[in-house]
C-alpha cells in the first residue's frame, strides 16, 4: 500500500514597504532652533519581522537619527537652522528594504520652512520742535506733526500723546500706525 500526501501551504505574501506620513513641514522663525522629525516605517508581508530597511537623506541641514531597522519601526532625523536664511529649504528621505516587493524606495519629503525676523516698530515725529510767536493778547494758531510708524506691524501698532504743559490742549492726541498729532 502507498500512502500519497499532498500537502498545500499557504503563498508566501510579499514584502510591502511604506513610509507615513510622506511629507513633514516645519515652520521657524531665522535664528530658533528647528524641531526633529519622524516618520513610521511599516513592513508586511511574509517575513517582514526580519527584513531589514535604511534611510538616506540628502541635505546637510538634516541629520539622520534613526537611519535603519529590522521589521516595522521609525525614521527620525533632526534638523539644523543655524545659519541659513530666511526660505524654504527642501529635504527627500528616502527608506528601502532590499528584497521588499512592493513599495521600496519609499520617500518622506521634508520640507522647513525659515521665516525672517520682525522688523522693530520704530516710532518718528516731525517736525521735532515748533516755534510760534504771538503778540500778547493774540490767539496762537493751531499745530501738528506727523506720526510715523515703521517695522513689522507698524500699522498695527498704538500711540499716544501727552502735553506737558497747561497751555496747550491736544485735539488728536492717539492714534494707530501712521498719523498727525494736533494741538491747540
Amino acid at each position: 500500500r502507498i500512502i500519497d500526501t499532498l500537502r498545500i501551504t499557504a503563498a508566501s505574501v510579499p514584502i510591502v514597504l511604506a513610509v507615513s506620513p510622506a511629507s513633514r513641514n516645519v515652520v521657524i522663525q531665522q535664528g530658533n532652533a528647528a524641531p526633529g522629525d519622524n516618520a513610521t516605517v511599516t513592513l508586511t508581508g511574509t517575513g517582514a519581522a526580519s527584513t531589514a530597511w535604511n534611510a538616506t537623506k540628502k541635505q546637510s541641514w538634516t541629520t539622520l537619527v534613526t537611519a535603519s531597522g529590522t521589521g516595522s519601526g521609525s525614521v527620525s532625523w533632526t534638523r539644523n537652522a543655524s545659519g541659513l536664511v530666511a526660505g524654504t529649504y527642501v529635504d527627500t528621505i528616502t527608506v528601502a528594504a532590499p528584497g521588499a516587493a512592493s513599495g521600496s524606495p519609499d520617500l518622506i519629503v521634508d520640507t522647513l520652512r525659515i521665516t525672517a525676523l520682525p522688523i522693530p516698530v520704530v516710532l518718528a515725529v516731525s517736525p521735532a520742535s515748533l516755534s510760534v510767536t504771538v503778540q500778547q493778547g493774540g490767539a496762537a494758531p493751531s499745530g501738528n506733526a506727523t506720526v510715523t510708524l515703521t517695522g513689522t506691524n507698524a500699522s498695527s501698532a498704538a500711540w499716544i500723546a501727552v502735553e506737558s504743559s497747561s497751555w496747550t490742549t491736544l485735539t488728536t492726541g492717539s492714534g494707530t500706525g501712521s498719523g498727525t498729532v494736533n494741538w491747540t
